[in-house]
């Protein structure tokens, strides 16, 4: 699989066209389409079909799809968040902040949210699923829910009423698969359709 970008050339509207376009001529696949975050698509065709497409006068570039994966743990989150608001050590045990967040939307690109983690306390919905592509962003996974805990649970979040909204981009193993065309496809959704405050 590979990522095709388009030049400037191509209007966000015409992306789906052309790409269509595109990989029929190279007897490819298209997989996604990207207009919003940027310009392309993922299309499954052979290394010399791949070259022949980065020849086309449309096209900005062409780059071998990959896989992208979910990595680190926060062992101890308390002390994590003593550190956000303050610079000097030793940490006074407490976390201050400003404002819970209540008007603000956070994205969670990632394996998903468990939406019924008492957590969240109903702040969480899901947005979209790129790995099974339906509206259902549930997280078999944990870490997931465990970022959108870090970003708004109301024990050890940072902003306790943030509206949460789960982009499953990962698989249940943590993966993208075989591909980071999910992870760009969540990416584009996110910019065509954030709620901002």
């Amino acid at each position: 699989s590979y990522i095709v970008t388009f030049k400037d050339s191509v209007a966000r509207a015409d992306v789906g066209k052309v790409a269509k376009s595109l990989a029929g001529r190279h007897g490819g696949k298209v997989g996604h389409t990207y207009s919003a975050a940027l310009r392309g698509f993922s299309v499954k065709v052979d290394e010399d079909r791949a070259r022949r497409l980065a020849a086309d006068p449309s096209v900005a570039r062409v780059e071998a799809d990959g896989v992208a994966y979910a990595l680190g743990t926060q062992n101890d989150p308390t002390w994590g968040l003593d550190r956000i608001d303050q610079r000097d050590l030793p940490g006074d045990r407490k976390y201050t902040y400003p404002t819970t967040a209540s008007d603000v939307t956070a994205y969670v690109l990632d394996t998903g949210i468990r939406t019924s983690h008492q957590e969240f306390g109903g702040r969480a919905v899901s947005g979209y699923d790129f790995i099974d592509n339906d509206a259902v962003a549930q997280d078999c996974n944990g870490h997931g829910t465990h970022v959108a805990g870090t970003v708004g649970g109301t024990t050890y979040g940072v902003a306790k009423a943030v509206k949460l909204v789960g982009v499953r981009v990962l698989n249940c193993q943590g993966s993208s698969g075989s591909t980071w065309a999910p992870v760009l496809a969540g990416i584009d959704w996110v910019t065509r359709n954030a709620v901002k405050p």
